[in-house]
């Protein structure tokens, strides 16, 4: 089975398949921008997902199948991204007199070429949800399945819904303190699991 998503990967585009080889990392992805940036090892993007220019993309990350990765997302250490989420783009505005990307197409590039998506360290995002551009998703947060994120999110916390709600904060701040005192996400694997297990 791996060595068919191996080749699969390398058959789509052997250049970026190769750039993540020699980071340590497996890019599967459907479409992967020259201009997006690997920092780190350890990362996983697989087959379907679509990474555009102005992305990027640090250690021990997780993209699943069929995502859409918008310009301006930056996703963070240790991230876990469920299946056929969207990150950013597509915020057209409201102010313009016309609102066709024919007519309006370089005003739309210029508002959204101003705007990220931060999607912090240790963030899991569940299949299917959307986090609109211009929004901070906190260390640590949980963004349920099919939720629709319009605002940034609080860290160690949970939302879910449409439009994305939070529900509960999932450690006490005794919790929070010691993990943020850790700063494991910092760590190799091998080294924050021994941190951790302590």
């Amino acid at each position: 089975m791996i060595n068919k998503v191996l080749i699969f990967a390398a058959s789509r585009q052997p250049f970026v398949f190769l750039r993540g080889l020699l980071h340590r990392s497996i890019i599967a992805a459907t479409y992967f921008d020259i201009r997006a940036t690997i920092v780190g090892p350890g990362i996983k993007i697989m087959p379907g997902t679509r990474i555009f220019h102005r992305v990027t993309i640090k250690a021990y990350s997780y993209i699943g199948y069929g995502c859409l990765v918008s310009p301006g997302t930056v996703v963070g250490r240790y991230a876990s991204v469920g299946n056929k989420v969207i990150l950013g783009g597509g915020d057209h505005g409201k102010g313009s007199t016309v609102l066709s990307s024919k007519l309006s197409g370089s005003r739309f590039e210029r508002r959204n070429a101003k705007q990220s998506t931060i999607i912090g360290e240790d963030c899991w995002l569940g299949n299917g949800c959307i986090v609109r551009s211009d929004v901070s998703l906190g260390r640590g947060s949980i963004i349920g399945m099919g939720a629709v994120v319009l605002c940034s999110t609080e860290p160690y916390s949970v939302y879910v819904g449409v439009p994305a709600k939070k529900k509960e904060t999932r450690l006490t701040q005794e919790e929070i303190q010691q993990v943020e005192n850790s700063k494991w996400w910092e760590l190799a694997p091998a080294t924050a699991t021994k941190m951790l297990n302590k």
